[in-house]
């Protein structure tokens, strides 16, 4: 576990370096853009009835619901 944590530790440091955009910064703003997408694609997602389980044909499809 300390060498993921070191990796990771050594990834953000270096998205420190500075550029137009400081790197650390353009990661950061590009997963909030990645997770507000997802968000609003689970919002905006037609809801769907899933029925999961089987009925092995003795029920009927009223009783479903």
């Amino acid at each position: 576990m300390k060498m993921v944590t070191e990796k990771v530790l050594e990834f953000w440091d270096c998205l420190d370096t500075e550029a137009v955009v400081n790197k650390r910064e353009l990661f950061l703003g590009i997963l909030v853009c990645v997770l507000t997408g997802v968000l609003a694609g689970i919002m905006v997602s037609p809801k769907k009835r899933v029925t999961i389980g089987g009925c092995s044909g003795e029920c009927i499809a009223e009783e479903i619901e």
